[in-house]
């Protein structure tokens, strides 16, 4: 038998870290809560007492200690003290035998998991694994006993971490989840999840560490697979929008940690809505995976190639440099690279197609900008690239931004006009050959609170784009037919038609033919009196429906003219099958009649061609009387412009209709 002495107070025995031992000797009565204090932390202790004391002695082994030994003079005791201490020794061991030993309860759940129990000695070494036949471990028993967990062929755990979990065992402290890459014989990798608890004896001497391993590869494999569906486009294997935040903004504070200029480029494939017309969408998906392979070619590894969704792709540029301009200049090249790619031939469906690409491109820096400006500035671009042709890249300006930011204003401005009855209608008289008023445009106005009177040209446009013509034209065209009943009440007035601009987006709204009619009831407006001018842009789509839509107009008394004929489609074959009553000459003809003979030539073939179909013509834009002279020399029939007087207001009309006066020419 071995025997450690350690020295020490109660005071020191208790307030210190236990001591290892087998069993504790108390050389003297202690008070009765500082020996249970003892007795709780150290179950093996022998207390050895004075003569006289037997009573107390007695006391204590009622309150739990091991044996009482009383001195004696002769020493007599000691061959007792001796036998209780190995008495105690032995009981110790098979204590701690017992604590290293699973019960059959233990063993028999083992059974039935497929995690497996195992246990490490002091120095941390695997000395025991149990586990299940079905149990997948990965290695072998041979292959991990005798072995330090980080003396094992992991993959994914770093020397600070290994530092970290040996700093966990050495300080005796329970872990959980701890996870291990490992390779088996067979190349195969599997993850292990291992959670653990150290092991005392009874008199908490420190024995090594056992729990419980399971093997979660299965577990990791799902995950992934929910990674990939939370982070990946399914259709082309990119990194998706949320993916692509999460990248974007790493670039961002790398770009600001290093002083380094990176670039984000939105790309939007030009026409794809015409193959996915033509060749379905199962066309279109093949064409999105050979661009996404192609803009993957055209980066370096580091750089992010995302999908949006739909036909929109965005790349983010990273590390082009600490100058600005340098960083535009590799940026323009790459974007070149990519344009390139994608422009070339594709096959789809065993077919040949052309393909092209039009890019907006921002710059950054830091974190100068969110996220989401940077985007919206990318996609502004990209815009302009569209606007430019197509088949092109453009650089973010803020003049830009300005100009995008403006026009957001102007429409919530808009806006608001519409629901205030901000805009106004002035009229603009047409004359015939004989200077006498025969009708009048009605053009729209916008009275803004701060700037004035805004013209048409600075919001028709934007109306349309926002959708906010449809009731703009529904206003235009009620106020319109009021005003035409109201000059159908004066002698002087009751002949003038009037004609209502309508645009392509009003036209083919449903409720277009309906509305029209609902207005002229509600107004009293007289139905062959309203002309309703339409745009050539209006025969680019939908032709035959057009058509119909007119027909039915046309038979309810309404009569159309083809407003600025020349400008736009002009195709001569639907022009015969359109129930027009007025041809336009576009101001853009008239303003340089008498100096280009190109003018002179285009404007009497739109006279020419009107009188073959029976059409009245009309030119718009006089502005001098050696205009309408040439014009009415060579048979046009009614003039409108500058000339016969500037759009007015209805009551600043009224008088020289009344009066008849005809203005200067």
């Amino acid at each position: 038998m071995v025997v450690t002495a350690h020295a020490a107070s109660a005071e020191v025995l208790e307030a210190g870290r236990p001591v290892a031992c087998d069993v504790l000797l108390v050389g003297l009565l202690l008070p009765e809560e500082v020996m249970s204090r003892l007795l709780s932390v150290y179950p093996s202790a022998i207390l050895c007492v004075e003569p006289g004391q037997e009573p107390d002695a007695a006391h204590a082994l009622r309150s739990g200690v091991s044996g009482v030994v009383v001195r004696d003079g002769a020493q007599a005791y000691l061959p007792l003290l001796v036998a209780q201490v190995e008495g105690a020794s032995r009981r110790s061991s098979q204590q701690r035998r017992d604590a290293l030993e699973p019960d059959s309860r233990q063993r028999s759940l083992m059974e039935l998991s497929s995690d497996w129990y195992w246990e490490q000695d002091e120095e941390f070494r695997l000395v025991r694994i149990q586990a299940s036949a079905r149990t997948r471990i990965g290695l072998t028993p041979g292959e991990l006993l005798g072995r330090r967990r980080w003396e094992l062929p992991t993959l994914n755990v770093s020397h600070p971490q290994w530092q970290a979990h040996q700093a966990t065992l050495q300080a005796h402290e329970v872990f959980h989840d701890f996870e291990m890459q490992l390779i088996d014989g067979h190349g195969e990798v599997h993850w292990i999840s291992v959670s653990g608890a150290p092991l005392f004896d009874a008199q908490r001497r420190f024995l090594g560490y056992h729990g419980i391993s399971r093997d979660v590869t299965g577990d990791k494999r799902a995950q992934e697979q929910i990674d990939r569906l939370a982070f990946q486009d399914d259709l082309t294997g990119l990194p998706n929008r949320r993916l692509l935040m999460d990248r974007l903004q790493r670039a961002l504070v790398v770009s600001a940690r290093h002083g380094q200029t990176g670039a984000l480029l939105f790309i939007d494939l030009d026409n794809f809505k015409d193959l996915n017309d033509t060749r379905g969408h199962d066309g279109g998906d093949l064409l999105l995976q050979q661009v996404a392979h192609r803009l993957v070619g055209s980066v370096r590894g580091r750089d992010t190639v995302a999908r949006l969704g739909g036909d929109e792709f965005v790349v983010v540029l990273e590390e082009l440099g600490g100058d600005m301009h340098e960083a535009a200049t590799r940026a323009r090249k790459v974007v070149q690279k990519i344009t390139a790619n994608v422009s070339k031939p594709y096959m789809v469906h065993n077919r040949e197609y052309h393909g092209s690409a039009s890019i907006g491109v921002v710059m950054f820096r830091g974190h100068q900008h969110p996220i989401e400006e940077l985007l919206k500035q990318a996609d502004l671009a990209m815009y302009q690239a569209k606007g430019a042709g197509r088949n092109t890249f453009c650089f973010f300006d803020p003049d830009m931004q300005l100009t995008v930011t403006a026009r957001a204003a102007l429409e919530a401005h808009l806006r608001v006009g519409l629901q205030r009855d901000e805009l106004r209608l002035h009229y603009q008289l047409q004359y015939d050959i004989q200077n006498q008023p025969q009708g009048a445009e009605a053009l729209v106005r916008w009275e803004h609170p701060q700037r004035g009177l805004v013209g048409p040209s600075e919001f028709i446009t934007l109306a349309e784009k926002s959708g906010l013509i449809i009731p703009l034209g529904r206003w235009v065209l009620r106020r319109a037919c009021e005003q035409l009943a109201a000059w159908a009440g004066n002698p002087a007035t009751a002949h003038l038609t009037m004609a209502v601009n309508v645009s392509a987006r009003e036209f083919r709204h449903p409720d277009f033919i309906p509305g029209v009619l609902t207005t002229l009831a509600d107004t009293g407006a007289s139905p062959r009196l309203l002309k309703l001018e339409l745009t050539e842009s209006l025969l680019l789509e939908q032709v035959d429906e057009v058509i119909t839509k007119m027909h039915v107009l046309r038979q309810r008394g309404i009569r159309f003219a083809l407003d600025d004929f020349g400008t736009g489609y002009s195709s001569l074959g639907y022009l015969k099958s359109l129930p027009l009553h007025q041809i336009k000459i576009d101001q853009a003809f008239v303003r340089d009649i008498l100096e280009d003979p190109r003018d002179a030539a285009i404007a009497c073939s739109i006279i020419t061609l009107a009188h073959r179909l029976g059409l009245e013509v009309l030119a718009e834009g006089v502005e001098t009387a050696g205009q309408r002279e040439f014009l009415a020399r060579n048979g046009c029939q009614q003039f409108q412009g500058h000339l016969f007087g500037l759009p007015a207001p209805a009551e600043a009309l009224f008088p020289a209709a009344q009066e008849g006066r005809t203005p200067p020419v």
